[in-house]
């Protein structure tokens, strides 16, 4: 298993790039498929353009697991970020 904090660089154009907060990889059992997982975390307050770099970012790299944790009020939520 190996977690990385701002570990990974995804390309989205040729001058655009997209840092997730944090790459999650484990080996998932019994099959031994690697899961790969971006997370990304945001406060209260999520800017359209970093929500429209996510949601881009799921579609044109459909092998990873892409998460929205959001801290609002003290209290944590998650969203799975479909493709």
């Amino acid at each position: 298993d190996r977690v990385t904090f701002e570990g990974m660089r995804l390309r989205m154009a040729p001058a655009v790039f997209y840092t997730p907060d944090f790459y999650c990889g484990s080996r998932h059992e019994p099959t031994r498929s690697w899961m790969q997982t971006f997370i990304e975390c945001k406060g209260g307050f999520i800017r359209p353009d970093s929500w429209t770099k996510l949601k881009l970012a799921s579609v044109m790299f459909p092998e990873y697991n892409f998460i929205l944790m959001q801290k609002k009020n003290g209290v944590w939520s998650e969203k799975r970020v479909e493709k």
